[in-house]
């Protein structure tokens, strides 16, 4: 099996006449439901999914003559159909199973597990067969959201703890309903002192962290020496290599169920003497196979294709995003908004757009894979005044590439970067040009609206959900259309002279 990188066995620490113990750690991150394997346009690699990390771990395992853990830090729900499949009980419930049927031995939360809802990330939390854990998410009562903040394992003569953290701030990941029911607090005091309590009572403590790299890397700054590893996810960065931060192992796998990580670890002492890091590239061709377990893939992967495979539109441009200026896929999602909601404009976060999409033949699964995330339309209402500001905010957000700028329908505007600072040269609505005192009826998803802090630069935006999901609305309107030829017109103009 291809490896990305394997390093030289490092020394950390020697201790002299220690009895060493070697150890190996297994772990993945935002998978995003990506249970399929995927096959290259590039090159016609067949890669990825849960069938072929089967195999790996598998693989992994013969290899082994001592003790290990497979652990996920989190983000396994959001970016399949597979994730809106109910099973089990709960939506999305066939990933638990399949992490079950891989043998995983502990698991973290990540903020997608929230996106259909909190009473579902509960649901899902109860059909896993290992433990989940989370320090620092609290329910609404200030209770832990999850059963437990850590966990010890015995694996040998060797005890591993394991404690979960929560990207935080947690809440501008959330709608405004979840954000009523769930919380996160800042995690390093909190990991601190759970590892100083169970320190005498383990020889390596693990941090299992969905708080992206730069969170991950303050983090270990900021620990203590108990900590020894903090294995990431939530950036979906690919660590070639384990990072060093104050003396502690920072890993990550990528994303979409990719990669295997392993770590190799030489303890002795109530200490990690050496390590060996790598990351498995999960290339299908070549490998064996277990049959039952290709029979349950394929099982909802048949599900999927009844349910999303059909052709629904035909597409003439292919779809391509741009997180910073118009795009001729957020006009024509912007414009399902609008007319969905008989709206004055529409926005929508350029983030919510997932995927781009080759000019051909158009089906519901696409639109899924495009807008996998549980968002509802939703209508609001704004002064002109408020419209120039949200316009202002955008157009920062494009000059500093701060965050992803909404997408517009109804609204045409032109900007110039003045200074440091950018100047709004004319704002119309539906032709004609904003009037401050002048209401206007608005239309977006309730997650840019729980956040109209960042994307409107306003306090909460006072909003009326209409219950009728973006990717619904979006394949009705194809299904309507039938032939899609959807462009870029100048809605977003900078003036750069």
């Amino acid at each position: 099996m291809r490896k990305i990188i394997i390093l030289i066995s490092i020394t950390l620490f020697a201790i002299p006449g220690a009895a060493q113990t070697h150890f190996t750690i297994l772990h993945t991150n935002d998978m995003h439901g990506q249970f399929q394997t995927k096959t290259s346009r590039r090159d016609g690699i067949k890669f990825g999914g849960f069938l072929t990390l089967n195999a790996y771990i598998q693989s992994a395992l013969k290899e082994l003559n001592h003790e290990y853990l497979l652990l996920d830090a989190g983000d396994f729900m959001t970016g399949n159909p597979i994730c809106d499949i109910k099973f089990n009980g709960a939506t999305g419930g066939a990933l638990p199973y399949f992490l079950n049927k891989l043998g995983y031995d502990g698991l973290t939360l990540g903020n997608h597990e929230f996106d259909i809802s909190v009473q579902n990330a509960g649901k899902l939390i109860k059909l896993c067969d290992f433990p989940v854990f989370s320090c620092n998410l609290f329910t609404a009562d200030g209770e832990l959201f999850t059963e437990k903040d850590y966990h010890i394992y015995q694996k040998g003569n060797l005890r591993i703890g394991v404690i979960g953290v929560m990207v935080h701030p947690l809440s501008g990941y959330l709608n405004s309903e979840q954000k009523k029911q769930v919380h996160t607090k800042y995690p390093v005091p909190i990991v601190d002192s759970l590892a100083t309590v169970i320190d005498p009572e383990t020889d390596v403590i693990i941090v299992l962290s969905h708080s992206g790299i730069e969170a991950d890397r303050e983090m270990a700054k900021k620990l203590g020496r108990q900590v020894d590893i903090i294995i990431g996810g939530h950036s979906h960065t690919r660590l070639n290599e384990p990072e060093v931060v104050n003396h502690k192992l920072i890993v990550q796998a990528a994303s979409n169920c990719r990669y295997l990580g392993r770590l190799d670890i030489v303890v002795a002492a109530d200490t990690i003497q050496q390590y060996t890091g790598s990351l498995s590239f999960l290339k299908a061709d070549g490998i064996e196979l277990d049959s039952a377990f290709a029979s349950q893939i394929h099982h909802f992967a048949k599900k999927i294709e009844e349910q999303y495979g059909i052709v629904i539109g035909e597409l003439r441009k292919s779809w391509i995003r741009n997180s910073h200026g118009e795009s001729n896929i957020g006009n024509f999602i912007t414009d399902c908004i609008r007319h969905a909601a008989n709206s004055d404009f529409a926005v929508l976060n350029s983030g919510g757009i997932r995927q781009n999409l080759n000019k051909g033949h158009i089906r519901a699964i696409d639109v899924k894979n495009i807008l996998p995330f549980n968002n509802q339309i939703c209508i609001f209402e704004m002064t002109g005044k408020q419209v120039l500001r949200m316009i202002q905010q955008n157009a920062r957000a494009a000059a500093n590439n701060s965050f992803g700028i909404l997408q517009v329908s109804g609204i045409r505007y032109q900007w110039k970067k003045q200074g440091d600072d950018v100047k709004i040269l004319s704002v119309t609505i539906k032709g004609e040009a904003v009037q401050e005192d002048r209401k206007y009826r608005g239309a977006s998803v309730d997650y840019v609206l729980a956040n109209a802090d960042k994307y409107f630069a306003a306090g909460d935006i006072r909003y009326t959900n209409l219950y009728m999901p973006l990717s619904g609305v979006v394949i009705n309107s194809i299904k309507q259309k039938e032939t899609i030829n959807s462009s870029i017109e100048g809605r977003i103009i900078q003036i750069k002279n």
